[in-house]
């Protein structure tokens, strides 16, 4: 799920760089457009100036009647001339406010895509953190210890405290040997304790066999503190619920 993720971002970091591509292509495509125009522009009033000039060299004569028209010429000729270098002006400063703007299109795309690449690379580094996250919180539920379950052997002598000790070592009291039907779960690192229902089996089933045969000799036996494996508590018969 995460490759397929990472898969997709990759995917559409790479469609917006195309059409990224694609519009800067556009643009360039539009400027070369407006500068044919420009010279267009600038062919059609060179034409027209040679044309005025070749007319007022033609109708040049040293008459008096003539100077007024070859002011109007010079004028007319300055007017071009005017007209030239304000469009020439008009045309730089035009394509200076569009390369700036091209320029700060393009600042502002680049900024906003890299928003987006840092967003989606944090978005990526909070998933990859929560998956570490829960992969920590699934080996640590895997890696709970739990009190095995263990059936519980007599001392060949029993203790003045009426308890015995366990497979594990730890001494349980008599009394409540054959009556234990919850098991502790304890949680590492952890204080708390949760009780599970332990099942009955043939095995608990020949432990009660035990507990009745004690209830009904415990006047003879747990009087003395030195009877030995001759007890009937230890006939191999009733030791077969404890195996």
């Amino acid at each position: 799920m995460e490759r397929e993720y990472i898969r997709g971002l990759t995917e559409m970091v790479v469609e917006r760089t195309k059409r990224h591509d694609t519009a800067m292509a556009d643009l360039l495509e539009e400027n070369r457009r407006l500068e044919r125009l420009i010279a267009q522009k600038e062919d059609a009033l060179l034409l027209e100036k040679e044309k005025a000039e070749k007319v007022a060299e033609k109708r040049i004569e040293p008459a008096e009647n003539e100077t007024e028209k070859m002011m109007k010429l010079h004028l007319k000729i300055k007017e071009l001339e005017d007209e030239n270098r304000r469009l020439t002006k008009t045309k730089m400063a035009d394509e200076l406010k569009l390369y700036r703007a091209m320029v700060k299109e393009k600042d502002e795309r680049i900024r906003k895509q890299e928003m987006e690449i840092q967003r989606q690379k944090n978005e990526m580094e909070e998933y990859r953190n929560k998956s570490v996250e829960m992969r920590d919180v699934e080996k640590e539920l895997k890696g709970d210890v739990m009190y095995e379950k263990s059936f519980l052997m007599h001392q060949t002598r029993l203790s003045p405290e009426r308890s015995i000790r366990n497979n594990k070592g730890n001494m349980i009291n008599i009394d409540g040997l054959f009556n234990v039907k919850m098991a502790k779960q304890k949680r590492l690192g952890k204080a708390k304790t949760s009780i599970k229902t332990v099942k009955e089996n043939n095995k608990n089933v020949e432990s009660k066999k035990v507990e009745s045969i004690l209830k009904k000799e415990n006047k003879s036996y747990f009087k003395d503190l030195s009877f030995g494996n001759s007890s009937p508590i230890f006939d191999r018969k009733y030791m077969k619920g404890f195996k």
